[in-house]
Formats: structure tokens, C-alpha cells, sequence
């Protein structure tokens, strides 16, 4: 910490969200799970807790059947929470999908915001086809 600033503006409160796996049927299940209610109970969990983020940060896998509906339930989701979203693509997420029904605030896609003393940088290392990724020099 530099002179003058206070431990506050040296920490961001971040609410990390991955994996969630959703569908266009909410009923719908992966591996013998609703990951629709799956989320729920995580942001559930997040709200009982008394803890309170500055935003959100999802790190992929936001849907599992390439539909747009499942990116519209994520939304409905988090966007109740009122904070700013910052969306980064997986392996099983449609990235131009992802990009428009994610496109307007709360949400961001892949996008830098300064916050105090950190930079927060989504960086998209998807390659398609593969579910490994890669980052260009």
C-alpha cells in the first residue's frame, strides 16, 4: 500500500460464478444434477451469507446445448443481484452467442476495467473445436 491510500482501495470483493452448465429447459440435467437449480442454490448461498461482492466474475461453461435461451436463464439469474457481470467463454459456451444475449450492462464480455488498485483483464482462450485453449503471444 502506497501512502494515503487505505486497505479498502487495495481489495475487490468478487463473487466468482463457473461452471454452471445451463440449458434451454430448466428441468434439464447434467450428470444426474439440475444445473438450473445447482445455481440457484450457489446464489442462494451467496445471498444467506451476508457477504457482499462488488460483482461478478463467470468463468465459463455458462451453457451446456448451445442455446440462447440458456444464456437469457443466466441472465435472469445474476442480473437480480445488482452488480456489474464480467463474462469470460469456456469450452462449452457459443461465443458469438455468449456475445449477443450477454452484450448489454450488467453484463460485459471479455472486458478490462480498472478497479482501484487492480486491472481486471477477461481474456478469451478458446479455440474452437477444441476444448483446450490457447493464448496468442
Amino acid at each position: 500500500m502506497s501512502g494515503g491510500e487505505s486497505p479498502a482501495a487495495e481489495s475487490v470483493q468478487i463473487l466468482h460464478i463457473t461452471d454452471p452448465h445451463l440449458f434451454a429447459d430448466k428441468t434439464a440435467k447434467l450428470r444426474g444434477t439440475v444445473s438450473w437449480d445447482s445455481l440457484g442454490r450457489v446464489l442462494g448461498h451467496y445471498q444467506a451469507s451476508g457477504w457482499q461482492a462488488e460483482r461478478v466474475v463467470a468463468t465459463g461453461d455458462i451453457i451446456q446445448d448451445d442455446s440462447a435461451e440458456a444464456y437469457r436463464h443466466f441472465a435472469e439469474a445474476v442480473s437480480h443481484l445488482g452488480m456489474p457481470v464480467h463474462c469470460v467463454p469456456g469450452n462449452h459456451d457459443v461465443r458469438d452467442l455468449m456475445k449477443s444475449e450477454l452484450a448489454d450492462a450488467p453484463f460485459g464480455y471479455c472486458d478490462a476495467v480498472n478497479l482501484g488498485a487492480w486491472l481486471l483483464i477477461g481474456i478469451d482462450s478458446c479455440v474452437d473445436g477444441r476444448a483446450g485453449g490457447s493464448i496468442s503471444a
